[in-house]
């Protein structure tokens, strides 16, 4: 079952698992970082996270990156068109292999298209990755390296 809601909306409780969630299963030093207007798309089995995605809407995300001094440069803003940025997929470790991201992913282009956003984007980290956003449409638009000299590939795509 799919549950898509703003991050602010969510109970201290929901929160608290949402953060256990990624902490368990997806590579990031344990940082995660949700702004209260973040996107967030989960996928339940039984009242339990197995999958999630976050998103950012590119007027938030802007005036974030402004404010914070930081380049815009690896990110995709298109003056007027209205995007979103995805900067988090995750899927339990012990659900991996089942489709689940991918199904997580189609569901989430669906709810972005019903709310008029017109492009989705990503930085792809990973070769899993890579090939689940190319598989859904995506296309590579620029490779960067990140601090630790690993390619990331900047992905989008046009709903």
């Amino acid at each position: 079952m799919y549950v898509t809601t703003i991050y602010s909306k969510l109970a201290k409780s929901k929160k608290k698992k949402l953060n256990s969630f990624l902490k368990l299963n997806f590579d990031n030093n344990g940082c995660f970082e949700f702004e209260q207007m973040t996107i967030i798309i989960l996928d339940l089995l039984d009242g339990v996270i197995i999958a999630c995605l976050c998103l950012y809407d590119n007027k938030f995300l802007l005036d974030k990156l402004n404010l914070n001094n930081i380049g815009s440069d690896n990110y995709l803003f298109h003056k007027n068109m209205h995007g979103c940025f995805i900067y988090n997929l995750c899927v339990d470790i012990n659900h991996r292999n089942q489709k689940i991201g991918n199904n997580l992913l189609c569901y989430a282009i669906d709810k972005m298209k019903e709310i008029n956003i017109e492009y989705l984007y990503t930085h792809a980290e990973n070769d899993i990755s890579r090939m689940l956003f190319i598989k859904n449409g995506f296309i590579e638009d620029k490779t960067f390296n990140s601090v630790n000299n690993e390619n990331i590939y900047l992905m989008s795509k046009y709903l």
